[in-house]
């Protein structure tokens, strides 16, 4: 199919690597969790207005650090403000893409362990080889991770994030087809 969509030529050579190459499964997984993200996000501020999540506290931005610093006050005593869960968005899709890449490469170095005891760095390091369930429970791990952390209702969360996770794994379902992962060859 199309597994590279564009080779952006760089003005200089960056250790052997002289243009950018675009390819569909990337691209086509960073649009699926932007997409999922902005749609939890939007999702989440509606349940904050009609009151099923509570507030979480972000620092008041509304006073900069050189007036705070004039004021003698530190980070540490940071004004804190009220704001939607929403605001977490981009934490826990940053949590999401780590841990998905992480966590795909790891269940698939544990389903072909022959082939990482004879070549661990290649095993691990190879182009290809990412299983989405491996991505998914590392990715879920963390993000439950950081919501009990926040003190945040697991539940809510995955009933608000749900519908674009779906919109993001057939998203990155269209990614591997691009990349010619689909059935039987094609």
């Amino acid at each position: 199919m199309y597994p590279r969509i564009v080779d952006i030529p760089l003005p200089f050579e960056i250790g052997g690597l002289d243009s950018l190459t675009v390819y569909s499964y990337g691209l086509m997984v960073v649009l699926g969790v932007l997409t999922a993200a902005w749609l939890a996000a939007r999702e989440l501020d509606r349940l904050f207005r009609i009151g099923r999540l509570p507030a979480v506290e972000v620092p008041d931005e509304s006073e900069t650090d050189s007036k705070s610093r004039r004021r003698g006050r530190n980070r540490r005593k940071q004004r804190m403000r009220p704001a939607s869960p929403s605001v977490l968005m981009g934490t826990i899709a940053t949590l999401a893409i780590v841990g998905g890449i992480v966590g795909a490469r790891l269940f698939f170095v544990l389903e072909n362990m022959d082939q990482f005891a004879a070549d661990p760095l290649g095993t691990l390091f190879s182009s290809g080889g990412l299983t989405f369930y491996g991505g998914f429970l590392l990715a879920a791990g963390l993000i439950v991770w950081f919501l009990k952390r926040h003190d945040l209702s697991v539940r809510t969360f995955a009933d608000a994030i749900a519908p674009g996770l779906m919109l993001a794994y057939g998203i990155g379902r269209i990614g591997c087809y691009l990349a010619g992962d689909g059935d039987w060859g094609v």
